[in-house]
Protein backbone atom coordinates (compact mmCIF):
# COMPACT_ATOMS: atom_id res chain seq x y z
CA UNK A 1 0.00 0.00 0.00
CA UNK A 2 2.79 2.40 0.98
CA UNK A 3 4.47 1.62 -2.44
CA UNK A 4 1.54 2.78 -4.53
CA UNK A 5 1.38 5.80 -2.21
CA UNK A 6 4.92 6.80 -3.44
CA UNK A 7 4.38 6.09 -7.13
CA UNK A 8 1.82 8.06 -6.69
CA UNK A 9 3.15 11.18 -4.85
CA UNK A 10 6.28 10.56 -7.42
CA UNK A 11 4.44 10.68 -10.51
CA UNK A 12 1.90 13.68 -8.90
CA UNK A 13 5.58 15.55 -8.43
CA UNK A 14 6.81 14.82 -12.07
CA UNK A 15 3.36 15.96 -13.38
CA UNK A 16 3.98 19.08 -11.58
CA UNK A 17 7.32 19.41 -12.80
CA UNK A 18 6.61 18.73 -16.30
CA UNK A 19 3.61 21.25 -16.22
CA UNK A 20 6.14 23.90 -14.42
CA UNK A 21 8.63 23.46 -17.04
CA UNK A 22 6.33 23.56 -20.10
CA UNK A 23 4.27 26.65 -18.97
CA UNK A 24 7.40 28.56 -18.79
CA UNK A 25 8.57 27.50 -22.47
CA UNK A 26 5.36 26.81 -24.22
CA UNK A 27 5.32 30.11 -26.08
CA UNK A 28 8.78 29.84 -26.82
CA UNK A 29 8.10 25.98 -28.48
CA UNK A 30 5.02 27.25 -30.15
CA UNK A 31 6.77 30.14 -31.98
CA UNK A 32 9.87 27.30 -33.08
CA UNK A 33 6.75 25.25 -34.62
CA UNK A 34 5.23 28.12 -36.33
CA UNK A 35 8.28 29.00 -37.72
CA UNK A 36 8.62 24.97 -39.90
CA UNK A 37 4.53 25.03 -39.94
CA UNK A 38 2.49 26.04 -42.70
CA UNK A 39 -0.34 27.13 -40.99
CA UNK A 40 -1.41 27.95 -37.51
CA UNK A 41 -4.43 24.74 -37.72
CA UNK A 42 -1.26 22.39 -38.19
CA UNK A 43 1.40 24.45 -36.37
CA UNK A 44 -1.64 24.05 -33.02
CA UNK A 45 -1.77 19.96 -34.24
CA UNK A 46 1.96 19.97 -33.69
CA UNK A 47 2.35 21.50 -30.82
CA UNK A 48 -0.33 18.84 -29.06
CA UNK A 49 1.44 15.92 -30.52
CA UNK A 50 4.59 17.44 -29.47
CA UNK A 51 3.57 17.77 -25.97
CA UNK A 52 1.53 14.58 -25.64
CA UNK A 53 5.04 13.45 -26.69
CA UNK A 54 7.27 15.05 -24.62
CA UNK A 55 4.81 14.06 -21.78
CA UNK A 56 5.12 10.53 -22.60
CA UNK A 57 8.87 10.59 -22.72
CA UNK A 58 9.34 12.98 -19.50
CA UNK A 59 10.82 10.25 -17.31
CA UNK A 60 13.50 10.33 -19.91
CA UNK A 61 13.90 14.45 -19.50
CA UNK A 62 17.08 15.33 -16.88
CA UNK A 63 15.80 17.94 -14.82
CA UNK A 64 18.28 20.49 -14.92
CA UNK A 65 19.13 20.75 -18.43
CA UNK A 66 17.97 22.56 -21.64
CA UNK A 67 14.07 22.08 -21.15
CA UNK A 68 13.62 23.88 -24.34
CA UNK A 69 16.14 22.18 -26.15
CA UNK A 70 14.91 19.04 -25.79
CA UNK A 71 11.26 20.19 -26.65
CA UNK A 72 12.51 21.86 -29.70
CA UNK A 73 14.31 18.81 -30.75
CA UNK A 74 11.13 16.30 -30.17
CA UNK A 75 9.03 19.00 -32.21
CA UNK A 76 11.01 18.85 -34.93
CA UNK A 77 11.10 15.32 -35.56
CA UNK A 78 7.15 15.35 -34.85
CA UNK A 79 7.18 18.42 -37.92
CA UNK A 80 9.22 15.90 -39.85
CA UNK A 81 6.72 13.04 -39.22
CA UNK A 82 3.86 15.29 -40.21
CA UNK A 83 5.53 16.44 -43.64
CA UNK A 84 6.22 12.52 -44.28
CA UNK A 85 2.77 11.68 -43.39
CA UNK A 86 1.37 15.04 -45.25
CA UNK A 87 3.50 14.38 -48.38
CA UNK A 88 1.15 14.36 -51.10
CA UNK A 89 -0.25 17.78 -49.67
CA UNK A 90 3.02 19.40 -49.02
CA UNK A 91 5.35 18.08 -51.70
CA UNK A 92 5.49 21.20 -53.33
CA UNK A 93 5.88 23.95 -50.47
CA UNK A 94 8.26 21.83 -48.42
CA UNK A 95 10.91 19.28 -48.59
CA UNK A 96 13.29 18.28 -45.94
CA UNK A 97 16.22 20.37 -46.90
CA UNK A 98 14.17 23.62 -46.30
CA UNK A 99 12.72 21.98 -43.65
CA UNK A 100 16.44 21.59 -42.17
CA UNK A 101 17.22 25.42 -43.53
CA UNK A 102 13.85 27.14 -41.56
CA UNK A 103 15.11 25.12 -38.54
CA UNK A 104 18.55 26.37 -39.18
CA UNK A 105 17.40 29.66 -39.51
CA UNK A 106 14.69 29.52 -36.44
CA UNK A 107 17.80 28.69 -34.31
CA UNK A 108 19.66 31.98 -35.56
CA UNK A 109 16.46 33.53 -34.50
CA UNK A 110 16.43 32.69 -31.37
CA UNK A 111 19.56 33.07 -30.73
CA UNK A 112 19.04 36.60 -32.05
CA UNK A 113 15.65 37.19 -29.82
CA UNK A 114 17.82 35.93 -26.49
CA UNK A 115 20.43 38.61 -27.12
CA UNK A 116 16.98 41.61 -27.90
CA UNK A 117 15.48 40.31 -24.81
CA UNK A 118 19.47 40.82 -23.00
CA UNK A 119 19.62 44.31 -24.61
CA UNK A 120 15.93 44.89 -23.68
CA UNK A 121 16.12 44.28 -19.97
CA UNK A 122 19.08 46.51 -19.75
CA UNK A 123 17.21 49.94 -21.64
CA UNK A 124 14.08 49.00 -19.86
CA UNK A 125 16.18 49.48 -16.44
CA UNK A 126 17.31 53.01 -18.24
CA UNK A 127 13.63 54.20 -18.02
CA UNK A 128 12.23 56.76 -15.33
CA UNK A 129 10.54 54.68 -12.17
CA UNK A 130 7.20 56.07 -13.48
CA UNK A 131 7.50 55.30 -16.80
CA UNK A 132 8.55 51.43 -15.91
CA UNK A 133 5.98 51.37 -13.68
CA UNK A 134 3.24 52.20 -16.79
CA UNK A 135 4.65 49.18 -18.69
CA UNK A 136 4.52 47.34 -16.15
CA UNK A 137 0.67 47.90 -15.21
CA UNK A 138 -0.16 47.71 -18.88
CA UNK A 139 1.87 44.69 -19.83
CA UNK A 140 2.65 42.02 -17.16
CA UNK A 141 -0.29 43.01 -15.38
CA UNK A 142 -2.37 43.40 -18.55
CA UNK A 143 -4.44 46.84 -17.12
CA UNK A 144 -6.66 47.86 -19.82
CA UNK A 145 -5.61 51.74 -21.39
CA UNK A 146 -9.16 53.34 -20.04
CA UNK A 147 -8.28 51.48 -16.60
CA UNK A 148 -4.83 53.50 -16.21
CA UNK A 149 -6.15 56.36 -17.27
CA UNK A 150 -9.10 56.70 -14.88
CA UNK A 151 -5.83 55.42 -11.82
CA UNK A 152 -3.70 58.45 -13.22
CA UNK A 153 -6.75 60.76 -14.00
CA UNK A 154 -6.29 61.29 -17.14
CA UNK A 155 -7.20 60.69 -20.79
CA UNK A 156 -6.91 57.33 -22.37
CA UNK A 157 -5.14 59.49 -25.31
CA UNK A 158 -2.43 60.72 -22.93
CA UNK A 159 -1.61 56.84 -21.86
CA UNK A 160 -1.23 55.95 -25.44
CA UNK A 161 0.59 58.63 -26.15
CA UNK A 162 2.96 57.70 -23.22
CA UNK A 163 3.09 54.44 -23.67
CA UNK A 164 3.96 55.54 -27.41
CA UNK A 165 6.67 57.74 -26.08
CA UNK A 166 8.17 54.97 -23.98
CA UNK A 167 8.20 52.42 -27.18
CA UNK A 168 10.20 55.24 -28.92
CA UNK A 169 12.74 55.32 -26.12
CA UNK A 170 13.56 51.82 -25.78
CA UNK A 171 13.63 51.52 -29.92
CA UNK A 172 16.39 54.14 -29.72
CA UNK A 173 17.81 52.38 -26.86
CA UNK A 174 18.33 49.03 -28.42
CA UNK A 175 18.92 50.56 -32.12
CA UNK A 176 22.11 52.17 -30.25
CA UNK A 177 23.08 48.82 -28.17
CA UNK A 178 22.81 47.29 -31.94
CA UNK A 179 24.83 49.89 -33.35
CA UNK A 180 27.70 49.20 -30.58
CA UNK A 181 27.42 45.53 -31.32
CA UNK A 182 28.12 46.16 -35.18
CA UNK A 183 30.55 48.13 -34.48
CA UNK A 184 32.56 45.72 -32.32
Amino acid sequence: MGEKNQDKTNLEQRAREFVSLLTSQQARIYAYILSLAPNFNDADDILQDTTKFMWERFDEFALGTDFLAWAKKIAYFIIMDYYRNKKKIYAACFDEQLIQKLEQNSKHISDSSQEYQIYLKECLKKLKQQDRKLLELRYYENHKVKDLAARYGCSAQYIYRNISRIHRLLLACLQRRLTLKDAL
